[in-house]
């Protein structure tokens, strides 16, 4: 018996071993690591078309985010500023640009509170824009080869000054990786040109704890096979200290690039050489000498590419990209989470069934985390998605419904409320008739405006209604108003007609007569 009972016990254990009872099909949740539901996703710019590619915090809890909006029915492409607060609600917009093709590509908060915006001029030149808190421009200034040059990426030094790299291109050779150094009105000091016989692109540019700057970008000139990652590292005048490369046979790049806290680099980018499918999201760590320590790959027989890399308050990586591999179908934004390993803790895509784009994920204060990318609906849609455990509050109480309360039936009578949400959100409003009917949602409102509607009563009774609000965008109900009772008559009048006949006889005789037969209005 004891030998069954064993048997039995050993079985269950490699059953367990087998087929972990933890996880998903494609391990979107490893061990007892999940990711955060969505606090909320907003859209910007509607009704224009446009796309997200960079998001950054602010120091006031809320967010600062750039990319594209095309106007004028598409024909216009201009670099697109949202200023939101910690819910995503806009405080303001701006845009920049010429009657030509303008993007930014990306977005800082500045030491004086306004921002620095890296991007692309005319559709052939790199573009620097400095704003202030409110985004109104301060100055800007652009570098170019007259040829096809980008910047993709921006950071504010040390001295007050800003670094920037993208590409630089002449005719009649391939375009190189550009690096410049401004001042703090963006007058160049030097600027660094790096490439071969081939193309090289510069994608992401940081500065380092010594004071020289990290640049990642990929090499067609250099390296194992076609296009290799590659890693450049300067010193605070611009030269050149060294230069790695990363990858196999096949196209590999690099995208982003974060020095860690011991000194070391992580990047991420996508890889044609290794992994699952056709491309894989790419993440490689190097020592402070841009030494290989280890790379993963994630992603499934489809492409799937990494555009940011952050690290997190744990020690661990956030990537942002795409995925064609898993989700709701096209393609889905992207988000991974890793160990300081680079061991996927989970995953999870965000999208529909058309293509949608996350280029750009951080760590927020809270230790969640804030996603900037493209959103496609019936066209493409400027998107931002919040991840973490809701903070968001209902409105408050609405006030008791006012308006008329006594009436007739087959009469329009307009009733109106008013309530207040604590985040400042807008507002609709919801009245009940007490007829078994409503209004169903009236607005928006702004947080603090009275909401109303009209209704029309069609049976003789006595009714009470009552309201009761949501917020927009997070959709949270308030409880509802104390009620207000309205009259609506039994009969036409509250006497018989014999009482009616002497009143329009008499009605100058008996006084009285005018005051029970007293008809609402």
């Amino acid at each position: 018996m004891k030998a069954k009972i064993i048997v039995v016990l050993i079985f269950t254990l490699l059953i367990a071993t087998v087929f972990p009872t933890s996880g998903t099909i494609n391990n979107r949740i490893i061990g007892s690591f999940t990711q955060p539901p969505i606090q909320w996703e907003t859209t910007y710019g509607w009704p224009d078309t446009g796309y997200s590619y960079f998001v950054q915090q602010t120091n006031d809890g809320g967010y600062i985010a750039t990319g594209v909006i095309y106007t004028t029915g598409g024909t216009n492409a201009e670099v697109f500023l949202v200023k939101t607060d910690a819910n995503g609600n806009s405080q303001w917009t701006q845009t920049y640009g010429t009657p030509g093709y303008d993007i930014g590509y990306c977005v800082q908060q500045t030491t004086d509170g306004g921002y620095i915006i890296a991007g692309m001029y005319s559709g052939h030149s790199l573009w620097l824009i400095k704003t202030d808190a409110n985004g109104i421009q301060q100055w800007n200034n652009f570098f170019s080869s007259l040829m096809l040059d980008t910047a993709y990426s921006v950071v504010q030094t040390t001295d007050g000054g800003y670094a920037i790299v993208g590409g630089y291109t002449y005719a009649p050779g391939p375009p190189d990786m550009w690096i410049i150094k401004t001042d703090s009105n963006g007058n160049k000091q030097w600027e660094r040109k790096v490439g071969g016989g081939s193309a090289e692109y510069g994608h992401c540019i940081r500065q380092t704890t010594d004071g020289g700057y990290i640049i990642v970008g990929y090499t067609d000139s250099f390296g194992a096979g076609q296009e290799d990652a590659e890693l450049v590292k300067l010193d605070n005048g611009g030269n050149i200290l060294w230069i790695k490369y990363y990858g196999g046979n096949n196209d590999d790049r690099g995208n982003s690039v974060r020095q860690t806290s011991d000194g070391g680099y992580i990047i991420s980018g996508y890889t044609k050489s290794f992994g699952a499918g056709q491309s894989d999201v790419y993440l490689i760590k190097t020592d402070g000498s841009g030494n290989l320590l280890w790379s993963q790959t994630y992603g499934g027989t489809n492409d799937d590419q990494g555009n940011s890399v952050r690290q997190t308050s744990d020690g661990g990586y956030i990537i942002c990209g795409t995925t064609q591999s898993y989700g709701s179908g096209g393609v889905d934004v992207y988000l991974i989470k890793t160990d300081n390993v680079g061991t996927k803790q989970w995953d999870d895509t965000y999208g529909g069934l058309g293509n949608d784009d996350g280029q750009c994920a951080d760590q927020t204060t809270d230790s969640y985390y804030i996603i900037a990318g493209t959103k496609f609906t019936t066209y493409n849609e400027f998107w931002l998605i919040k991840l973490g455990i809701s903070t968001n509050q209902p409105p408050n109480k609405p006030t008791k419904p006012s308006g008329q309360t006594n009436g007739k039936i087959g009469t329009s009578y307009t009733y109106s409320s008013t309530a207040i949400d604590p985040d400042g959100d807008q507002i609709y409003y919801w009245f009940d008739w007490g007829d078994g009917t409503n209004s169903g949602w009236v607005g928006p409102y702004k947080s603090g405006l009275s909401g109303s509607a009209s209704h029309t009563w069609t049976t003789q009774a006595n009714y009470q209604i009552k309201a009761k609000a949501k917020d927009d965008p997070h959709g949270t109900v308030s409880v509802w108003s104390d009620p207000l009772l309205v009259n609506m008559p039994r009969s036409k009048f509250s006497t018989n007609n014999l009482l009616f006949s002497l009143y329009s006889y008499f009605a100058n005789l008996f006084p009285i007569l005018k005051i029970l037969l007293q008809r609402p209005e």
